[in-house]
């Protein structure tokens, strides 16, 4: 027998300290020129993304995100995962406008271009190679860079585009083409969502950074990036079985902005049901927080990053948060063609009267007559789960008390609270308060910036846990409302007036 000692065991747990939040975490996958394939980094600061990433439309999505702070909120840290391409970027044909009777051409010749740029070459002395000079532009000549002297194959810095010079160009001359950026399959994203889901880390949401941008026509081009969208909604599904509650924002491609384009999306989309995917419509003209350039982005840029920026209960296109970061202008306007927003896109819109450019709805491609219509109720639940389920979790395998037998003198029936074998009630009390807490802590039901109305917890007490062996919780949550309409009743009134 021990000697007589004081015992002392140390309890954890009971302040309900809440693990680092996923909210508003998000994880961009897609094509850069830097960077180990499908490591996981973490990126707080611009200089640093460009550095570990180098340039492509993987950097140029993380970096927008961290300079769009929303309303003083500073922007949350992004998470960028590289993916390999199956298919390389191409340059398109070079075509001239010519001042005079210059004949020298450009080729693009060994070109692998790392985005996609709308490249503008600017002679600005007439000349061959080592005597002319020009002056390049990526943004459609927005922005020009620095004279330089035109050489027999020149490549245009940090692009991964070469151009050949053949014969003598004039002053004065332009020579334009444009490039598309390196493509992702469906293959390339599966091997990217597998990587990723065998990560242990949390976060909210993932942004597929890219949209096919080959096909015969607006047609073609929506029913390839439907075939993609296919593939991030079935990953949705296979993060959800793993007890991941995450959603996915996918980019439509870049179709015409005009009826037809809309007519293309809404067909190759129509019969798409799925309340864990986003597709965002439309392109804009958006500066760059890598070069300042103003490139042609797509809208799912400044979508994804003011989700990031705001609380999961708040809607995108809630006015009060102000408008979008780093759009220097809207392409398509779902204010000026409502189309797109009814079929369950997301869309950017401008508002009469206000500066800028707001999202139009924050629409989720839920069947018609879900709760998940709309990406604030998805993000809530989807919190709500991550909290209910870390917190369930330490009860898995626990030793709880349950109620006597028959023979003991117990004489509930089966089927109601108190039954034999049915939970005790004072620990059923116990798991109850334990998951309530932290579900209160995390969502704050009821405060002015809470995520939520209410929410409830219950412990079955008719299950014959005894046998079953199964530890049954019910959870609710209360979501917000939202005035997607607001009605107001005007008019003059008589001072004179007694009614």
């Amino acid at each position: 027998m021990p000697i007589p000692a004081v015992n002392t065991t140390i309890q954890d747990g009971a302040l309900g300290i809440l693990p680092e939040a996923a909210e508003g975490i998000h994880v961009k996958l897609g094509v850069c020129a830097s960077g180990t394939a499908l490591a996981l980094q973490t990126f707080s600061d611009v200089q640093a993304a460009i550095d570990a990433l180098g340039q492509g439309p993987l950097t140029e999505a993380v970096c927008q995100a961290l300079v769009s702070a929303t309303r003083g909120r500073a922007p949350r840290p992004v998470l960028a995962m590289r993916v390999t391409p199956s298919t390389a970027g191409t340059a398109g044909t070079v075509s001239y406008t010519r001042i005079a009777s210059s004949t020298g051409t450009f080729a693009t010749t060994g070109s692998a271009p790392l985005d996609a740029y709308q490249v503008r070459l600017l002679i600005t002395r007439t000349g061959a190679a080592t005597v002319g000079a020009m002056r390049v532009s990526l943004d459609g000549g927005d922005t020009y860079g620095a004279e330089v002297t035109l050489a027999a194959s020149y490549v245009i810095p940090n692009t991964g585009v070469t151009v050949v010079l053949t014969g003598s160009l004039d002053a004065g001359d332009l020579v334009s083409f444009s490039t598309k950026a390196p493509e992702l399959t469906a293959a390339d994203l599966n091997t990217a969502f597998a990587a990723l889901f065998a990560l242990p880390t949390e976060f909210d949401f993932v942004h597929v950074v890219g949209a096919p941008q080959t096909g015969a026509d607006d047609a073609a081009l929506s029913s390839a990036s439907r075939v993609i969208v296919n593939a991030v909604a079935t990953q949705m599904g296979t993060a959800l079985a793993a007890g991941r509650y995450i959603h996915a924002v996918c980019e439509a491609p870049d179709v015409a902005d005009a009826s037809g384009g809309d007519s293309a999306l809404t067909t190759a989309f129509a019969s798409l049901a799925d309340a864990r995917v986003s597709v965002v419509a439309g392109y804009d003209e958006v500066v760059s927080a890598v070069s300042s350039r103003i490139y042609r982005r797509p809208s799912a840029w400044a979508y994804a990053a003011r989700l990031a920026a705001i609380r999961v209960a708040e809607m995108p296109s809630k006015v009060n948060l102000g408008p979008l970061a780093a759009i220097s202008a809207i392409g398509r306007d779902e204010r000026k063609r409502e189309a797109l927003d009814a079929q369950r896109f997301c869309t950017l819109r401008t508002h009469l009267g206000l500066q800028g450019v707001y999202v139009t709805s924050g629409r989720m491609m839920a069947a018609a007559g879900s709760d998940f219509d709309l990406v604030p109720n998805r993000r809530v639940l989807d919190k709500a789960c991550r909290i209910a389920r870390a917190s369930a979790l330490q009860y898995l395998d626990e030793d709880l008390r349950v109620n006597k037998s028959a023979i003991d003198g117990n004489t509930v029936p089966p089927g109601q609270p108190g039954a034999p074998g049915t939970i005790d009630e004072r620990d059923a009390r116990r798991i109850e308060a334990v998951i309530l807490a932290a579900l209160e802590a995390a969502l704050s039901p009821g405060a002015d910036n809470g995520d939520a109305s209410a929410v409830s917890v219950q412990v079955n007490r008719s299950n014959v846990l005894l046998t079953t062996r199964e530890l049954k919780i019910k959870v609710r949550v209360t979501p917000k409302g939202y005035a997607r309409s607001i009605a107001v009743d005007i008019g003059f009134q008589s001072p004179t007036a007694t009614v």
